[in-house]
């Protein structure tokens, strides 16, 4: 059961990501926050698989060049799995500061991946604005789920065992 309740958020975040964004104005990068969990406490495989199965969904959604969100969901993941891999104890404070720096990092890695696939490459300004507002609040919002997540039973059992080491 629990592993359907979690397939279940992991496909309804990209759709939330949308809703989310298009009636508040304010852009939280869910699918971010689930590649984030998924790499921290399931491994570096694990991370990988969700953000590039999430990168790909948003570049089918989105109109903007294809391979961009996957690229930067997998790095995403990736980079997670090794914070978990460490054996790093999780605070709140670690899954915001790990999350600020993985939005910020990822936004800029496929705000110079749009060239390169031939998208429009907003300006500077405009990206360090965008990169502004949403780092902080995904940062926020994200630590609130990670844990509300984890509280609710969804991370792995025994989180002193890590099979992905």
């Amino acid at each position: 059961m629990r592993t359907v309740a979690g397939l279940i958020l992991l496909f309804l975040a990209v759709p939330l990501q949308v809703v989310v964004s298009s009636q508040t104005h304010a852009f939280v990068d869910l699918s971010l926050v689930a590649t984030y969990f998924c790499g921290r406490y399931y491994g570096k495989g694990a991370g990988v698989a969700v953000g590039g199965g999430l990168g790909l969904f948003l570049d089918g959604c989105t109109l903007g060049p294809a391979g961009q969100h996957l690229i930067g969901r997998a790095v995403a993941g990736y980079l997670a799995g090794v914070l978990g891999a460490r054996g790093f104890a999780p605070s709140p404070l670690l899954h915001l500061v790990a999350l600020a720096l993985l939005t910020g990092a990822i936004h800029t890695l496929e705000w110079l991946l749009l060239p390169l696939a031939g998208g429009v490459v907003p300006s500077p300004m405009d990206f360090l604005i965008a990169v502004a507002v949403d780092t902080p609040l995904t940062a926020v919002v994200g630590t609130l789920l990670v844990l509300a997540v984890a509280r609710l039973g969804l991370g792995p059992m025994d989180t002193t065992y890590y099979p992905h080491r």
